[in-house]
């Protein structure tokens, strides 16, 4: 039995709902259980459309929303044939789910990207307005009435590398260094994901009925309280993964391609990396886009390739003064996007955070025109 309690107070005005464990007393079968109550308060008796990926998180939901006897679909998307959605199919099939499955195509993660950035003050990567196709092909779908779930961020709050560098820096609880930035600045970052989430889940809601696992104040507390000592190297998060993860056992992770129980050979992590290796190598020598297909997207080789894609960061970064040049160079930025080109730094997800804080800055200076005549 877990030794717990749980203790409740008001502040200003919420209600807040917190788990206290002592040491060595949770395991995964507590999580677990605790999860499952959580979640079936959160959706009630609503049908849902779970956001599949085909990684653990999802995984774990679908078992849990089965297990729990609820009226469930799933949603994949992105490029059809890549590796992260053949594997969110084989999810679906091994948990006999109805996945529904929307293309991206690379002017799907532009097309609403001002405005997107404009929506969320630049606080959110403009590539997540491709959702707003999502949410066009739902409105007349099969599932137009079913409640939208993402899932969880297990990988943020119960495992990874996080959590090493906490302990590495001496920090032994969430609860009185949480916000202490000038001890452990990790923490900042991970509250700078989890509020970022909570931004583009709002821009979720502005365009469909959502309720989200992860932000129940229930399942927030819980994934916080877990001691630091389980969640280092990913130990309890797999606990969680070994018991609650059966159907979909057997299918690989994208990240590894193979089952999450198993350590990937060498090799197969050489013929992932080798991959990616080969598509870039092959535009530099031939200026011809070989796609690797390992992710749902290919934001990488779009800034390269794409004429949309470069189209839009000429006239954002590189036209002109940006107005992000007050803040960094501009030379600066065209090094940061020559080296990217050139394959002599991996600068993709640098170039993608510039472009989205110029896009709001740019769109923010055209609102305030109009406002003021």
């Amino acid at each position: 039995m877990t030794d717990f309690h749980i203790w409740e107070k008001y502040s200003t005005g919420i209600f807040e709902k917190k788990y206290m464990f002592k040491e060595g007393t949770v395991d995964a079968v507590f999580f677990v259980k605790e999860a499952k109550r959580n979640i079936r308060n959160i959706h009630k008796n609503h049908p849902v459309l779970l956001q599949l990926s085909g990684g653990m998180d999802s995984r774990l939901l679908i078992e849990i929303f089965s297990d729990l006897g609820m009226e469930f679909k799933t949603l994949t998307y992105g490029i059809l044939d890549s590796d992260e959605l053949n594997l969110a199919r084989e999810v679906a099939v091994a948990n006999n789910v109805e996945c529904k499955e929307i293309e991206y195509k690379p002017e799907n993660f532009i097309i609403n990207a001002k405005s997107y950035s404009f929506y969320t003050g630049g606080l959110d990567i403009f590539v997540q307005s491709a959702f707003q196709k999502t949410i066009d092909k739902l409105k007349n779908g099969s599932v137009k009435n079913a409640v939208f779930d993402t899932g969880f961020v297990l990988d943020i709050f119960i495992g990874g590398k996080q959590v090493d560098l906490r302990i590495d820096r001496g920090s032994n609880s969430f609860t009185n260094e949480m916000f202490d930035f000038t001890r452990n600045d990790v923490y900042a970052s991970e509250l700078r994901i989890f509020s970022q989430l909570a931004l583009r889940q709002s821009f979720h809601r502005e365009l469909l009925e959502s309720r989200y696992s992860m932000f129940s104040y229930e399942n927030y507390y819980l994934m916080r309280s877990i001691p630091l000592n389980l969640l280092r190297n990913y130990k309890f998060y797999y606990q969680i993964a070994e018991f609650a993860i059966i159907k979909s056992r057997e299918v690989p992770l994208q990240r590894t391609m193979t089952p999450f129980y198993k350590i990937p050979s060498d090799s197969t992590m050489q013929e992932l990396q080798q991959r990616e290796r080969n598509s870039l190598l092959a535009f530099l020598e031939k200026r011809e886009l070989i796609p690797h297909k390992r992710y749902y997207s290919d934001f990488d080789m779009w800034l390269r390739s794409n004429k949309q894609w470069k189209e839009l960061l000429n006239e954002t970064l590189l036209e002109g003064k940006p107005l992000i040049s007050q803040y960094i160079p501009l030379i600066k930025i065209e090094e940061i996007i020559s080296k990217h080109n050139d394959g002599t730094e991996p600068n993709m997800r640098l170039i993608i955070r510039l472009l989205s804080t110029e896009l709001f800055m740019k769109e923010t200076a055209k609102y305030k025109l109009v406002q003021n005549g």
